[in-house]
């Protein structure tokens, strides 16, 4: 009997820092990198999920 293997799905998101002609930061960085179990992923879910974790963020740079 064969084990299947499970890969999860990996998204990557990146932005890099911009600078005006003058060298002020105009917008930072930012990078995001998500795992789902492919298998077990509830879309509504992890979009809730997603929008709980951004309003954080938010909050913490207010």
């Amino acid at each position: 009997m064969t084990k299947p293997t499970i890969i999860p799905q990996k998204f990557t998101f990146e932005k890099p820092t911009i600078k005006n002609a003058t060298g002020k930061v105009v917008s930072h960085e930012i990078s995001i990198s998500i795992d789902i179990d492919a298998f077990k992923a509830d879309k509504s879910e992890i979009k809730k999920d997603l929008t709980a974790i951004f309003a954080e963020v938010l909050e913490y740079f207010d």
